[in-house]
């Protein structure tokens, strides 16, 4: 299958306006595959949590600080796509809580998760369902110069505080 071929070739090209950064080849499934089987996990990315549209959203995604809002941004137009960017921010959220990641492993396994959901729907490949999304991501600077920072006062800055790269050392994720 074409989607599963790109998917191997891409594993963990970057969403959400970090298509430059990668992790380590592997990881992100590992940790895929690790959280689907951790039941601590698996009951926090099951959590109740409402969808919040109404802000601007620096990189078009982003989670309140006790994880019960995600916010996906006001300008946002494509509704069929809505479900990915959720997952993905649910996953980051869940990873970043429940098993303290940094933000770039919990980031890359948020990405591997809403890429496996693009391809189980079947109607696009992880590189097209990219594509759409890239003219939509703004940086927090141009949302700032725009709306004044008018961003929830809840939303949580670890991914806009993160280091442009990943750490080389750090937690090991799979400790």
């Amino acid at each position: 299958m074409e989607a599963n071929r790109e998917a191997e070739e891409n594993p963990i090209r970057m969403s959400s306006g970090h298509s430059k950064v990668q992790v380590l080849p592997g990881i992100a499934e590992r940790l895929y595959k690790k959280a689907k089987a951790d039941p601590e996990f698996q009951a926090y990315l099951n959590r109740s949590f409402k969808v919040n549209y109404n802000y601007p959203i620096p990189y078009l995604g982003g989670y309140s600080e006790d994880g019960k809002t995600i916010y996906i941004d006001r300008g946002f137009t494509l509704e069929a796509l809505d479900p990915f960017l959720i997952i993905h921010e649910n996953w980051e959220k869940t990873a970043i809580e429940v098993w303290q990641l940094s933000y770039w492993y919990a980031h890359a396994l948020a990405t591997y998760a809403e890429h496996q959901a693009v391809i189980r729907r079947g109607k696009e490949t992880p590189l097209a369902y990219e594509r759409r999304l890239k003219p939509f991501i703004h940086t927090d600077e141009e949302e700032e110069a725009k709306d004044n920072g008018k961003e929830p006062k809840d939303l949580d800055q670890t991914p806009y505080e993160a280091p442009d790269k990943p750490p080389k050392e750090g937690r090991n994720p799979f400790a």
